[in-house]
Order: structure tokens, then C-alpha cells, then sequence
């Protein structure tokens, strides 16, 4: 057990050594110096202790922190997010570096709901296990990166708090898996007519956020997860999906990436390079359902966004 407290600080240094961008430039997020975001997460998970006392947020609990494109280019108008997870340590504590500007960006940190046995009391005073669903508010971070140098920090606590609504009553608890499995492609090249063509399978090793959200249609009851998938050879991805009778799982994926992608022609975007470093994003979902011949194959394609540099 560790008393709470809460801090927000950073180093006042200036990014003197950083190349600095103009507005117009294509910017390689993965050439911008780095801050980073850390902190101590806790939760009452023993009531049966002082209430100024807290203990640390379960291991493996993902920290999630988000950032807009245009903070970066302010002529990007995709809408997207560049996103970064981590987890928390045996500790309670998460570090992320996240790349930032000059000028500085907005970030907001999330922190994933969990559930947990909490230790408390019954009526006579006798010591029991009670499943409790926790959360924690997101934090906005504004300017991130004005007046910081590479490698400074800034601090941020956090303590999640239990949901009012009694957990054993709304909680839906998985009594299986689905596994659900495919491919994952994206295309490397643009003919003369601007289609894409020529698939590749997703590089092995690649990471993608799968957030598991399984809902009941007739009592209103959800459990959601998430996990980190591990694209495998050949581009294949498997995601054992829990799931419970009569109830649908929806899969939400998130990923990032940056490949070549070669040009017949300058007209569809980048510049008159034939080998152009291009973003590409997996945004996409897919459900699957407890049913007797469940949907468990599903391809998909990460799609080119933005333009990098030429190669």
C-alpha cells in the first residue's frame, strides 16, 4: 500500500537542438523529438483498510494516450488520431514517450475500465470478496512539448474510482471464447489509374489494439477487454474473443504503421518520387456472434493516409 499523491511537473527547457518545422512541412512523426507521460495509478481494491491509503491499479490495466494529426500539421484534415498504449507495471506505474512539436500538442490520456474482487466487510463485520467495475476520468494534457526539451516528462497520478451500479447485478460474465482469425494486408503500389494494387501480407510482429467489447441484447450487461494482437507470418492475426450465450462480441482495431508504397504516377499524391514513405492506418471493427456456425474469418486491409517523405 502507498499514500496517493498527485503530480503534474516538467523540466522548463527549451527544444534547442530540435529541427524545427513549418506548417506546410510533411512531417515524419517518427524524426520528432520525444516527452514523456508517467505516472502511479491506484484504486481501493482493500476496504478493509484506512481510506487515506490506496493500493496500485491492477498489472496489465492499459494506458492509452491519443493525440490529433492536425496538432502535428494543421493541414491535415483526416480526423485521425495518432495513438500509443502501454500497461501498468506490478508498481502501478506507465511511461509513454509520445513525439510532440514546438509549439506543443494536445494529448489526453485514458485510462481502461477494469473489474476487480474487492476485499470488504458484510454487515456482521466478516471479511468477504466483492466484484467491483472500476474507471478513471481521462486527463488532457495541453501544450505538451512547449518550452520542453527531448526527453523531459511530465507527471501525472491518477486514482480510479467504483462504479455506483452494483457490479454483480450488470456484470456480464464470459463463459467461453470465439477465436477469430484472417489476414491483414495492405497494398504497395498505384497504377497509372490511381488504384491501389499489388497486396502485401502485414510485416510479422506488427501490434494491433483489439478492444472487446461483449454486450447482452436482453439485459443490457457488457464486459469489455482489451487486447494487444501480434500479427503472425504470412500476415495472419487470431483474437480469442470471450463470450457468453445469446451475446455478440464487437472487436474494435487500432493500429499504425509507415511502409514504401511505389508510384506509376505522380498524380495521386505524394510527390514525383517512385518510392514515397507513406502512414498507413487500421481503423475497423468486426462482430462475432454466439450462434451455431459463429463468424470467426475476417480480412482486412490497412488503408494509406498520409504522405511521409521520399525514399
Amino acid at each position: 500500500m502507498k499514500k496517493l499523491f498527485i503530480t503534474v511537473a516538467a523540466a522548463a527547457m527549451i527544444f534547442t537542438s530540435c529541427k524545427k518545422y513549418e506548417v506546410s512541412e510533411e512531417i515524419n512523426l517518427e524524426s520528432l523529438p520525444t516527452v514523456a507521460i508517467k505516472g502511479t495509478v491506484y484504486a481501493v481494491l482493500d476496504e478493509t483498510v484506512s481510506a487515506a491509503e490506496y493500493q496500485f491499479a491492477p498489472q496489465g490495466t492499459v494506458v492509452r494516450v491519443s493525440i490529433p494529426y492536425e496538432a502535428y500539421d494543421i493541414h491535415n484534415t483526416s480526423n485521425g488520431f495518432y495513438v500509443k498504449t502501454t500497461t501498468i507495471d506490478s508498481n502501478g506505474n506507465y511511461e509513454i514517450d509520445v513525439p510532440v512539436v514546438s509549439r506543443g500538442v494536445e494529448a489526453t490520456v485514458s485510462f481502461t475500465d477494469f473489474t476487480y474482487n474487492v476485499k470488504t466487510q458484510n454487515g456482521v463485520g466478516q471479511e468477504i470478496m466483492v466484484l467491483k467495475h472500476f474507471n478513471c476520468p481521462d486527463r488532457v494534457v495541453a501544450g505538451l512539448g512547449a518550452g520542453q526539451a527531448e526527453g523531459d516528462y511530465i507527471e501525472i497520478d491518477a486514482i480510479y474510482g467504483a462504479n455506483a451500479v452494483d457490479p454483480n447485478e450488470n456484470a456480464l460474465v464470459p463463459t467461453k471464447t470465439v477465436t477469430v482469425s484472417g489476414k491483414m494486408e495492405y497494398y504497395s503500389k498505384v497504377d497509372n489509374a490511381c488504384n491501389e494494387i499489388n497486396e502485401k501480407d502485414v510485416p510479422a510482429g506488427t501490434k494491433v489494439m483489439a478492444i472487446i467489447t461483449l454486450s447482452d441484447p436482453n439485459s443490457y450487461r457488457m464486459h469489455q477487454v482489451t487486447q494487444t494482437v501480434t500479427i503472425g507470418a504470412s500476415g495472419v492475426y487470431e483474437i480469442q474473443v470471450p463470450m457468453a450465450d445469446r451475446c455478440v462480441a464487437t472487436i474494435d482495431l487500432y493500429a499504425e504503421e509507415y511502409w514504401t508504397v511505389a508510384f506509376d504516377t505522380p498524380a495521386c499524391g505524394g510527390s514525383t518520387s517512385t518510392n514515397q514513405l507513406w502512414r498507413f492506418e487500421l481503423v475497423s471493427a468486426i462482430s462475432a456472434y454466439d450462434t451455431p456456425i459463429p463468424q470467426t474469418k475476417k480480412n482486412f486491409f490497412f488503408n494509406r493516409k498520409n504522405y511521409v517523405t521520399d525514399l
